[in-house]
């Protein structure tokens, strides 16, 4: 989980990308990476509580931290689709879909935040099948093949659909797990803007903390998205948080919050889009390829660390860290 990809001298250019004219969208991805970041501060230290409901919590957040880099990562790709066509234009892109393993426990705080688990899935897959949708539609464009021009478009329009969705019913579940912790012992953890920073500068210098690994492997991410991962992470500048952003009791409803600011039809070429009201042409696809297809080499059944261990890990690495969430127990 270790990689070494930047040094933290490179962070001055990347925190003031896009900032002196950034468009709402980019403003949105901005505040994302900074309260993921955040989040995962505050995750690491619920996952070591021993508190149902808190562990459950920590959990949650950190699956969404991980998955919420690795999606940013791919969005921030879409542009870039014409500069790498893929000449398979005539098939549709497959995933292996993302299966977190549930948290224990029943009633409204576990359904919820196995609810979040499930959508933060759907978010990775989506994300993945359009970003391959997309340089495949590039590639048509390329090769001047209209059918399968027409094809990818409708495919990718479909997708970015779908993808809408899972923003709006991910949001929702955040806000209802953020009033489910209300009154417990994550609701009263906290942090600081200097401890975001320093986990993000952690991040940048070794890569995602040990602990986060189950996540990774829960995605079957790919060196390159943990890279690419990496790279949202340290664009983070904690320019859009104070600390009082950055308690458990908001923490979640504020990740609900920036993600609602990122409008991801933005991010998408319109060369490799229907016109809107186009997505009536899709009956023949209408079936997603999440439910039978894998990719290459995938697992519809990928191998999971335990979530018990990553906890483990946790109490060594948050207990010997300098950016570790204190309890405020007021």
């Amino acid at each position: 989980m270790r990689r070494t990809i930047f040094t933290v001298g490179t962070l001055t250019l990347l925190a003031v990308m896009g900032w002196s004219s950034a468009t709402p969208t980019e403003a949105g991805k901005q505040e994302a990476r900074d309260i993921a970041t955040g989040l995962s501060v505050i995750s690491a230290a619920g996952v070591v509580t021993p508190e149902p409901t808190t562990t459950a919590a920590g959990i949650g957040g950190l699956i969404g931290q991980g998955a919420g880099f690795i999606v940013i990562g791919i969005w921030d790709l879409f542009a870039a689709a014409p500069s790498s066509p893929d000449p398979d234009h005539g098939a549709l892109a497959s995933v292996s879909p993302v299966s977190f393993t549930p948290v224990p426990g029943y009633g409204p705080p576990f359904d919820n935040i196995n609810d979040s688990l499930v959508v933060a899935g759907q978010l990775v897959d989506h994300s993945r099948l359009l970003g391959t949708t997309l340089r495949r539609c590039s590639g048509a464009l390329q090769d001047g093949d209209l059918a399968h021009l027409q094809l990818q478009r409708m495919f990718a329009t479909q997708l970015l659909g779908e993808l809408e969705a899972d923003q709006s019913e991910y949001s929702s579940i955040l806000t209802a797990v953020s009033n489910d912790i209300q009154g417990t012992s994550f609701a009263a953890l906290s942090t600081t803007v200097p401890e975001v920073l320093a986990l993000r500068d952690e991040i940048v210098t070794s890569g995602f903390p040990d602990f986060e690994a189950f996540v990774f492997d829960e995605m079957q991410a790919t060196a390159d998205e943990i890279d690419l991962a990496i790279e949202e992470v340290a664009q983070a500048t904690g320019g859009s948080l104070t600390d009082s952003d950055l308690t458990g009791a908001v923490i979640f409803d504020r990740t609900a919050q920036a993600l609602l600011l990122i409008d991801i039809r933005e991010l998408v070429p319109a060369e490799c889009l229907l016109p809107r009201g186009g997505i009536a042409e899709l009956p023949e696809i209408a079936a997603s390829p999440l439910e039978t297809a894998e990719s290459p080499g995938g697992s519809s059944s990928p191998p999971y660390t335990a979530i018990a261990g990553a906890a483990a890990a946790a109490v060594v690495v948050v207990g010997a860290s300098g950016w570790y969430a204190r309890r405020r127990l007021s």
